[in-house]
């Protein structure tokens, strides 16, 4: 039986990037869209790791400072522009996705610590910079290490419940699947990053505080990235429609 033109147009194209995961059914649509997500959810990370520098002190328990980092107040970019993207373009896709944000990542902590080892001026002060930026390197680690792990965990949780006929719905499977990336994510990262410049008590206090205010976050995003994956699916769907391009 002949191809049509559409089949062979789309075995011409090559495979090396990560619209290769997409299905054929909107190549051209996603492959534009994809571009901005991927844009606002490396922003999210670049940004949480620098604002991880910053302590915000929420209550005192006992002797205790129950404290988080600055860098949780961008756990909503990421978590909906994730969910999205696993949600419309599939899981492999959010892996690539994820690896391109650690690599930028590092380059943006590597470029900080060379910075800092370079000679300065006698009248310039550097102090300030150093002072803000100067665990960059440690908190990248930490934050690497915890991202990496629990956003593959989350994904994968994610990917799973959506294979299992749909199983709950998308808002049921992001809530689920997110919770077993914040206990990974908490531990990590608190004691990667912090073990001994903090009082242990704080410590751990800081991981289920994190742990809670994500949960927060995620019953204020998940409606919404719930409607932005219901809009591009729709889009998905009326372009594969006009293009005569079958699933």
């Amino acid at each position: 039986m002949a191809k049509n033109r559409n089949e062979v147009a789309m075995q011409r194209i090559p495979k090396p990037s990560i619209v290769a995961d997409l299905t054929q059914k909107d190549r051209k649509f996603a492959s534009h869209m994809l571009i901005y997500m991927i844009a606002i959810y490396v922003e999210g990370v670049i940004a949480s790791g620098i604002l991880a520098n910053y302590m915000i002190n929420i209550m005192y328990i006992g002797s205790y400072n129950w404290v988080t980092t600055a860098g949780i107040f961008t756990f909503p970019i990421s978590f909906i522009t994730a969910s999205i993207i696993i949600e419309v373009w599939g899981y492999r896709v959010g892996r690539k996705v994820a690896n391109f944000a650690l690599i930028l990542n590092a380059c943006m902590a590597g470029l900080l610590v060379i910075t800092m080892l370079m000679p300065t001026p006698t009248w310039f002060d550097s102090t300030a910079f150093t002072t803000a930026l100067g665990q960059n390197a440690r908190i990248f680690v930490a934050g690497t290490t915890a991202f990496y792990c629990s956003k593959l965990l989350d994904n994968y949780v994610f990917a799973k419940l959506k294979n299992k006929n749909n199983a709950g719905g998308y808002i049921v499977r992001a809530l689920i699947s997110s919770k077993a990336g914040h206990l990974i994510d908490g531990v990590l990262f608190s004691f990667i990053g912090f073990y001994g410049n903090m009082p242990l008590g704080s410590l751990l206090l800081m991981i289920p505080l994190g742990a809670l205010l994500k949960i927060l976050f995620e019953f204020i995003c998940v409606p919404i990235s719930h409607y932005g994956q219901k809009k591009l699916n729709a889009h998905e769907d009326k372009w594969a429609a006009e293009h005569g391009v079958s699933e």
